[in-house]
């Protein structure tokens, strides 16, 4: 998929913007108070039942055309209307008339309740015709696009499953939600960038870290004072209160301090998963939060992906029957798991955290969250496997480093071919920008292969975690689940999804598109494909990033903790089936979770 015109698209894009919602009884219309909001569309929402069709003028800034193929071009909204509650009936694109060519060119693809919700609102539109396609240049090459192009779109809005129903409208700029990162690794920076992104929503306002480099990248990325740069977050915490809010992404083992420490402070927190390594320190966290009132978010940005939240819109809607299984499989990759779980953070539990924790605790709670009852019983299976110092290829002879090794070119883990190769072809994303501290150049990545963890053989790395693990659930009333930790696979974690019900079986893929056979009439229906926004670079774990972060500022702007869906009490429940699972494994036992929330925090 390419965009056309790229020079004319950086100078028209806009941000997506923020929203304000409102929320009514199904049956009822939303008033919107136009004295300090700019609704999206240029029409007043009619008044009458919210189930009847309605056609909306939506800005052309609002949309993107994208070439789909050789001949055939693609429209795409790039504003989100609320979870599941648009149906489109029709979009047409019209086209001022200039010179001797005017068209309106329309698509009546009808999508269903999956709406706008995941700005991935695509119609095809046929601009092959010679003539239509030059008009279309024409008039995106034209001083005046914006008043020569719109879109316009049949729209009804309903209520869906649940009692309340949601319209979003855009909000003009009003003052950004400031915010303090703790931790300015990879996670912490990747949060940060909606930031610049959206400046008039979130504004960083400091940054805490113990590393020099990174601490000049973010006062360099966000433009902040040398005043507002620490090494250390507890002389940020030492102040009086700077910001409205916290990102916390601090190592695994280093999140409750400063959770605890700044929600007591009055900041609301954003809390990089997992959300602590002992029951203790996560049931001492919730009990912070709940003491201080303010608002939490763990990041469990699975949960905020649209893809997700469709299959638990499915699931609720009794479109399957009742749920009797869940299979789900999280494909870490063969690579990605030597670079991150035997070679680096993650590769110790001592240092860190079990490796179920660490990279599963996310599918832990979808799975808890698609089954909508509570655990009652939990096992798990699982070993270090491969990465060991008895599985070294004898060719290998013995070699401690990848640069020292005779099969380094043959070996599929070599630090050669996962950092250097492409540090060499100019790449310096992940995984190189995580072993180079500072400037990411070959020269860099050279030294940091020779001399660092990221270049030891894989069978001589320290690590002690599970390269496979699998746990088994049993929920209220009898429904089992399954979840898969694989390090050995071609795919990066583009997780599988069955879910088995008693009249129909849901299948997603990774996260990309959901199917559904019926049972009844043997028929199979399809949603997706999901993506990220267009406009931001927050796209991490395939765009959920973008969401959650998207999430906790809108409810803080809101100030509506409804917004956020892995708040504290929430949190707790996944972060306890995670601990409870691997205490299982490691006891050969079967863990009865029955009485695991029993007691307060």
């Amino acid at each position: 998929t390419l965009r056309i015109n790229s020079q004319l698209w950086t100078k028209m894009e806009r941000p997506l913007g923020s929203y304000v919602i409102y929320q009514w009884r199904e049956g009822e219309v939303p008033v919107v108070d136009k004295s300090a909001w700019s609704p999206l569309v240029d029409k007043d929402v009619p008044e009458g039942s919210e189930s009847g069709w309605h056609i909306l003028r939506i800005p052309f800034k609002d949309t993107r055309i994208l070439q789909h193929g050789r001949s055939k071009y693609r429209l795409e909204f790039c504003w989100e209307s609320g979870p599941h509650r648009l149906d489109i009936g029709g979009v047409s694109l019209h086209l001022k008339p200039t010179g001797q060519c005017a068209r309106k060119l329309a698509a009546d693809d009808h999508i269903g309740s999956t709406g706008l919700c995941n700005f991935n609102n695509a119609f095809d539109l046929d601009l092959s015709a010679r003539d239509v396609w030059e008009h279309l240049q024409a008039i995106l090459s034209s001083d005046d696009a914006e008043e020569s192009i719109w879109v316009e779109a049949k729209v009804r809005c309903h209520g869906g499953n649940d009692s309340n129903g949601k319209v979003l409208w855009r909000r003009e700029a009003q003052n950004p939600v400031r915010v303090v990162v703790i931790g300015a690794g990879q996670r912490g920076t990747g949060y940060s960038e909606y930031a610049l992104d959206f400046p008039h929503l979130m504004k960083v306002t400091a940054v805490a870290d113990p590393r020099e480099s990174k601490r000049q990248k973010m006062k360099m990325l966000h433009d902040l004072d040398d005043s507002m740069v620490f090494s250390d977050w507890a002389d940020l915490e030492a102040l009086d209160k700077i910001a409205d809010a916290a990102i916390i992404a601090t190592p695994d083992r280093m999140h409750a301090a400063p959770a605890i420490a700044l929600a007591r402070k009055g900041y609301h927190i954003m809390l990089e998963k997992p959300m602590a390594v002992s029951e203790e320190d996560c049931r001492d966290i919730v009990s912070a939060i709940e003491k201080a009132g303010v608002m939490f978010a763990v990041c469990h940005v699975l949960r905020y992906f649209p893809c997700n939240r469709k299959i638990k819109e499915i699931v609720a809607s009794g479109a399957i029957g009742d749920v009797v299984n869940i299979s789900h499989t999280e494909p870490v990759g063969f690579w990605h798991f030597a670079h991150s779980y035997v070679r680096g953070n993650w590769q110790a539990e001592a240092r860190s955290s079990s490796s179920l924790m660490a990279k599963c605790c996310h599918d832990i709670d979808l799975i808890r969250h698609w089954m909508g009852v509570p655990c009652v019983k939990l096992s798990s299976m699982g070993s270090l496997q491969h990465f060991r110092p008895d599985k070294q290829p004898v060719a290998a002879g013995g070699s401690l480093r990848c640069v020292d090794c005779p099969i380094q070119d043959s070996c599929p883990y070599s630090a050669k071919k996962i950092y250097l190769e492409p540090a060499q072809r100019g790449h310096k994303g992940w995984p190189v920008s995580v072993i180079v501290d500072g400037e990411v150049d070959i020269e860099a990545a050279t030294s940091a292969v020779k001399h660092g963890p990221y270049g030891q053989c894989v069978y001589h790395s320290d690590n002690d975690v599970c390269d496979n693990q699998i746990a088994t659930m049993e929920f209220e009333g009898g429904r089992t689940a399954s979840m898969t930790m694989m390090a050995f696979t071609e795919s990066i974690c583009r997780r599988e999804t069955k879910i088995y019900g008693s009249l129909g079986e849901l299948t997603c893929r990774g996260g990309e598109d959901i199917s559904v056979f019926d049972f009844h009439t043997r028929e199979t229906k399809r949603w997706g494909p999901f993506r990220p926004p267009l406009q931001t670079r927050v796209q991490g774990h395939g765009g959920a990033d973008f969401f959650l972060v998207d999430a906790f500022i809108a409810a803080i702007s809101a100030n509506d903790a409804e917004l956020i869906c892995t708040g504290p009490r929430d949190a707790l429940a996944s972060h306890l089936m995670v601990l409870k699972a691997e205490g299982a494994r490691k006891s050969n036992t079967v863990c009865d979770f029955t009485a695991a929330l029993a007691s307060d925090p």
